[in-house]
């Protein structure tokens, strides 16, 4: 006999089937929240409210979608976390490592309970779902997180409006803030292998179900050219030889090749990702999209200096910018390690020019990359090639302590003892003599500092700082020849 749907029979259905709800979202987001959510309140029938108590908060909460159209409009938080949902979600099967697993936990849309939840949730339009109503769940061990609701015009409804659970965002997922625990914009931080991806998994929705334009679908389409501009522009910029994409591009291929494998540099790291295309993705699934696709492996080394991503193996850029707050700041540091290391560190240019050469002739091989990428390699190993002679170490007080060159040339020069050298050479104050007064001409010449009023020349004694000369006397192999002293002054007024 078919059972009718009273409130008693709805009360033991949800009993009954009160796991299956464990997925749903408990959250306590004011239902006047600019970006808006329809939740469940004290007018709601008596075991949705039951059902919610027992989850362990006051209500359930997803976000409409009219109030997710008007977050798209004002551009704001909740957009920016819309977009990075869909990134994430989209692109979750070309990540097979993740110990998460994303689900879609579907029910037929005439049963009582998917009706129960399309009013709970305030999707009323069920005909936008298709046969089935899903939600699509972060499962990790025994936790299961609700995420969103697919949707055939805005193609995901997050369920959290730009609040996620760090624990079980996987660590791929770059545009992911963990420490504020929101979604950043995705598309100046997706790879080049996920730009590619999403980009033609947005289009076969569109192509599916964008036929009648509205604010949510073109939002989506939005996002799709978005993301897609970034080779265009990229592209564009590298065609300008002089500009500053050609010259960071220079920078991160010699700090890549120079700086990885040599033992001055161990804060450059990577990290590498082996993505799989032609996967099945669980959102399109349950929208009934096609989308098969030739199955390949992609492996994504991003680089690091001292923890700062700064690079990413990309195939038409060799490597290409991460999108990361501090990577500008990294690649100041960088270009101050090069260019010492080219100055003083012996063989480094043959080092260098041994790695750009292998590069070169893969850059043969390669026919996506663009044709300034390929130039840029190529001006790189002719240059490298050329510059061969290092010059005599010569160190500067104070010196660039952070960084790794100078630290690794000191250890060069002193042997272990380097560790030891106090950080204050000299005295504070150092004494201006006649130049005559100085019987050594070569200390002379070096303590030269500048003219008297009369015209006569001044030389500064050193007066080394009692660290030093604690340090001197403890190393007697250790010496100060005066010919390879020089006091320059620091200032218009002559101090040093």
């Amino acid at each position: 006999m078919e059972e009718k749907m009273t409130a008693r029979t709805g009360e033991q259905t949800a009993d009954r089937l009160l796991p299956s709800f464990s997925m749903l979202p408990v959250c306590d987001i004011p239902a006047d929240q600019p970006t808006g959510v329809v939740g469940i309140g004290h007018g709601s029938s008596r075991w949705l409210r039951r059902l919610a108590d027992r989850l362990g908060g006051t209500g359930m909460t997803y976000a409409a979608k009219e109030k997710l159209a008007g977050a798209i409009r004002d551009k704001g938080e909740a957009y920016t976390c819309w977009r990075g949902m869909l990134a994430m979600l989209l692109l979750w099967d070309l990540h097979r490592d993740a110990p998460q697993a994303l689900e879609a936990v579907c029910w037929d849309k005439g049963t009582p309970l998917a009706a129960m939840l399309l009013e709970a949730s305030g999707l009323q339009d069920s005909a936008a779902f298709g046969e089935k109503l899903c939600v699509m769940t972060l499962r990790q061990g025994g936790r299961q997180l609700p995420v969103a609701i697919p949707d055939r015009e805005a193609l995901l409804v997050p369920a959290v409006d730009a609040s996620l659970d760090s624990d079980v965002i996987p660590p791929w997922v770059t545009w992911f803030d963990r420490d504020e625990g929101k979604m950043q914009d995705p598309v100046g931080l997706m790879n080049e292998t996920e730009r590619e991806v999403l980009v033609k998994r947005l289009q076969l929705f569109l192509q599916a179900y964008g036929a009648e334009e509205s604010a949510l679908s073109q939002a989506v389409r939005q996002l799709a050219e978005d993301t897609a501009k970034i080779n265009r522009d990229a592209r564009e910029a590298l065609s300008d030889s002089k500009g500053s994409a050609v010259q960071e591009l220079a920078l991160r291929i010699e700090a890549i090749l120079g700086l990885k494998g040599h033992e001055a540099f161990p804060g450059l790291t990577g990290d590498s990702a082996v993505m799989q295309t032609g996967g099945t993705n669980p959102v399109l699934s349950a929208l009934h999209i096609p989308h098969s696709a030739d199955r390949k492996l992609v492996c994504c080394t991003t680089y690091r200096w001292n923890g700062v991503p700064f690079a990413r193996d990309a195939e038409r850029f060799v490597y290409e910018p991460t999108g990361h707050a501090d990577e500008a700041a990294a690649l100041d540091e960088l270009s101050l390690e090069l260019d010492l290391a080219a100055e003083y560190i012996p063989h480094w240019n043959e080092h260098l020019s041994g790695g750009l050469s292998e590069l070169w002739e893969k850059c043969k091989r390669k026919n996506r990359l663009y044709p300034a990428v390929t130039k840029t390699v190529f001006q790189l190993f002719g240059r490298a090639d050329k510059q061969k002679e290092t010059k005599p170490v010569v160190l500067n007080i104070p010196e660039e302590r952070g960084l790794a060159a100078a630290g690794y040339l000191m250890k060069t020069l002193l042997g272990d003892d380097a560790a030891q050298l106090p950080q204050k050479l000299f005295s504070d104050r150092l004494t201006l003599v006649p130049f005559a007064a100085l019987a050594d001409g070569a200390l002379a010449q070096a303590a030269f500092v500048r003219y008297d009023e009369d015209g006569s020349p001044l030389c500064a004694l050193p007066p080394l700082s009692a660290a030093l000369t604690a340090f001197l006397t403890e190393r007697a192999h250790i010496t100060l020849q005066p010919e390879g002293l020089r006091f320059l002054p620091a200032d218009e007024e002559g101090s040093l």
